[in-house]
């Protein structure tokens, strides 16, 4: 991720001289290297999901429901960028490859659900003890139940429309969502 860092450092020395109005060049610095990590992570991911002949619909699937969750209850944080990247992209295209040899039926993802519930309740907000969020808890709470009930909805709607592989998908989204919580919860404490 060096090449990102430098990458980042040298446009946000260029905004910042550019700029009619004083900007701070670390955050500009920042939202750079958050930009071209994700802009990384997605290039990776297409390719390497092509070569794997995994479906891009299904690991979209997969982050349609990850990314949401993890904004509103948080998880695991690992130490740098770059493992972090690398697990993200791991976890991904693993769920991605499981769900196209996954069956699932509404008993099964009413379960999950109400077992994804029960876990979020228990662990609460996990958030990073280097930058905890103390003030946005209970709006990110409230955000991350109302995007479970919503998810749940699309998960029901995709089996009844016959996409059994995109609801495994979205299960799966969801688990490693979960997985990250507890794990995080664990790490925390």
């Amino acid at each position: 991720m060096q090449i990102i860092d430098k990458v980042a450092l040298q446009l946000s020395h260029q905004i910042v001289q550019a700029s009619p109005n004083k900007v701070d060049a670390q955050v500009v610095r920042y939202f750079l290297i958050r930009v071209l990590t994700q802009l990384m992570f997605w290039v990776i991911i297409i390719l390497i999901a092509i070569l794997l002949n995994i479906g891009l619909l299904t690991v979209l699937a997969v982050l349609i429901t990850f990314y949401p969750l993890r904004r509103c209850w948080g998880g695991a944080h690992l130490q740098n960028d770059t493992a972090c990247l690398f697990v993200s992209i791991i976890t991904t295209l693993l769920a991605a490859w499981i769900a196209a040899f996954m069956w699932v039926n509404i008993p099964a993802v009413l379960v999950s659900y109400l077992i994804a519930f029960l876990i979020v309740t228990c662990t609460d907000v996990v958030d990073s003890p280097d930058k905890p969020i103390v003030k946005l808890r209970s709006k990110f709470r409230r955000q991350g139940y109302i995007t479970l009930i919503i998810l749940l909805i699309i998960n029901i709607l995709t089996l009844f429309w016959g996409t059994d592989i995109i609801a495994s998908a979205l299960l799966l989204g969801v688990a490693s969502e979960m997985i990250s919580v507890v794990i995080g919860k664990i790490m925390y404490q």
